[in-house]
C-alpha cells in the first residue's frame, strides 16, 4: 500500500503532482465498479492548521488514516505544514514526534515539494489560484 504525505509552500505544485500518482494508483487499486475506492485524497489543510484546533484535527486524521490502513492513502499538508503555521502566525513550538513515529509505524512516506522561485510563474500560479478560487485573496501576500 502507497501512503504518502506531500508537504509544501503554497503553490509549489503538490496538488498537481498528487493528481498524477492519484490518476496511476486509484484505477489499479479499485475494488468497487461504483466507488473510487483504490485510493484515500486528503487534502487536510481545511482552515484549521496554525490554529489551537489543529491537534485535534490531525489526531481525527489518525483515526481515520487507522480506519484505512489496508489502502492507499495520500495526503495534502499534515504536521509540517502545522509546525510552521503555528510557528508564524501564533509564534508557538508545536510537538508532533508522537504522531509523526505513529506515521511511520503505519508505513507512511513525507515527501517535501520544493520548487526553484520564478516570479513570472508564481504570479501565473496565483492568477490559476485565484480563478478556480476568488476567496484565496484574502491571504494572498505579494510574491516577494
Amino acid at each position: 500500500m502507497n501512503k504518502i504525505i506531500f508537504e509544501g509552500a503554497e503553490l509549489a505544485g503538490k496538488s498537481w503532482i498528487m493528481s498524477q500518482i492519484y490518476n496511476s494508483i486509484e484505477p489499479k487499486s479499485r475494488k468497487s465498479k461504483n466507488i473510487l475506492d483504490g485510493c484515500h485524497w486528503f487534502n487536510a489543510d481545511n482552515g484549521v492548521f496554525g490554529t489551537e484546533n489543529s491537534r485535534g484535527v490531525i489526531e481525527g486524521y489518525m483515526k481515520i488514516f487507522n480506519s484505512l490502513s489496508e489502502g492507499n492513502i495520500i495526503v495534502e499538508k499534515f504536521t509540517l505544514s502545522d509546525c510552521i503555521y503555528q510557528k508564524l502566525h501564533r509564534g508557538k513550538d508545536v510537538d508532533y514526534s508522537d504522531i509523526n513515529k505513529e506515521l511511520e509505524r503505519q508505513g507512511f512516506k513525507i515527501v517535501l515539494i520544493t520548487f526553484k522561485e520564478d516570479r513570472e510563474l508564481l504570479e501565473k500560479r496565483i492568477q490559476d489560484r485565484l480563478n478556480l478560487y476568488p476567496h484565496y485573496k484574502e491571504i494572498l501576500r505579494e510574491v516577494d
